[in-house]
């Protein structure tokens, strides 16, 4: 990447691209998974490049490629592929910076820049190449994801406090929510918040009593594999410490969850996008929408967007009885 993207046709193998960009985009996908069809997508798309159609017909930034790593990303289609991608995500982040962080950034994309041609001497042999330059390429378009949705989640907290809000208060606990969206009780005493197709859930689960059943499950997988796949990290809410997992590729959208046991009680948070007409994202093979389709998915201005500024207003009053 040289702040400018490549314009070319995938030829790499389509079932391996998709698996790839599965993998990829589960964050606690298997590291040798990964790297195999990393080699493999690699090697298939080594021989043949084919670029698209560009406003001048003509490539980018690989007319002036020089070294080995700039020749090998010019030649790949997976490893140009990415390079794209990071381009979409890089120069999105780069517009709602202020002048002086964008040039911190401007900073940091060189460096990276020159950690990543390190690959041209490190590496042993050829697929070993593509599997560095991939690594780090995906490396990077993580971390730029990962600031912008931060971005994005400042932004949409400090709108939830000029929001008209509700206090709800239940004997051992409150929140605040907007006053637009629809509350209820739940047939097991939790609390429903909706708005549309969404929906925010929380509360007690009265028949959980044990640390062990107060996690994510999912049919069909272990324990390690749920932790794996979906666990995010754990995070402070009302002073006591939460697992969070996220399901983010479910046909009907996305769902995060969040569990607590504390004093002997398991208290649940839920936010899931029911509508069905989910996020595809995912499923847009070129990777300008596809960057375009995620930023715009974190611009939305919606119940999922908002829940963290509810999560923050989430007080316990005293030990559940």
């Amino acid at each position: 990447m040289r702040h400018k993207s490549l314009i070319f046709k995938r030829s790499a193998s389509g079932i391996l691209g998709a698996l790839f960009k599965i993998a990829m985009r589960q964050p606690r996908a298997a590291t040798g998974l990964v790297l195999f069809i990393s080699f493999v997508a690699g090697l298939l798309s080594l021989s043949a490049v084919s670029w698209a159609d560009d406003s001048d017909g003509s490539p980018q930034w690989c007319t002036q490629a020089k070294t080995k790593v700039e020749t090998l990303i010019c030649e790949n289609g997976q490893l140009g592929d990415y390079d794209r991608e990071l381009t979409a995500y890089y120069e999105a982040l780069l517009k709602t910076l202020d002048p002086g962080v964008q040039s911190d950034l401007v900073q940091s994309q060189k460096k990276w820049i020159a950690e990543r041609e390190q690959c041209g001497s490190t590496a042993k042999a050829a697929e070993e190449l593509v599997i560095c330059v991939g690594t780090r390429i995906r490396e990077r378009i993580d971390l730029i994801r990962k600031r912008i949705q931060e971005t994005a989640a400042e932004k949409r907290l400090s709108e939830f406090a000029t929001f008209n809000l509700r206090t709800f208060k239940a004997p051992a606990f409150e929140f605040q929510y907007p006053s637009s969206w629809h509350l209820k009780t739940t047939a097991d005493g939790g609390i429903s918040l909706k708005s549309e197709s969404q929906e925010m859930t929380l509360g007690f689960e009265k028949t959980v009593t044990s640390p062990e059943k107060c996690a994510y499950e999912e049919p069909g997988l272990s324990e390690n594999e749920i932790r794996r796949f979906f666990f995010m990290g754990k995070m402070q809410i009302g002073g006591h410490e939460f697992d969070t997992f996220h399901r983010g590729w479910i046909p009907n959208g996305e769902v995060r969850s969040y569990y607590g046991f504390f004093n002997g009680h398991c208290f649940t948070i839920g936010v899931s996008d029911d509508s069905y007409s989910p996020r595809k994202c995912g499923s847009l093979d070129d990777v300008n929408k596809r960057a375009d389709c995620e930023i715009a998915e974190l611009e939305a201005k919606d119940l999922m967007a908002y829940s963290d500024g509810v999560i923050r207003t989430i007080r316990f009053l005293h030990d559940q009885k």
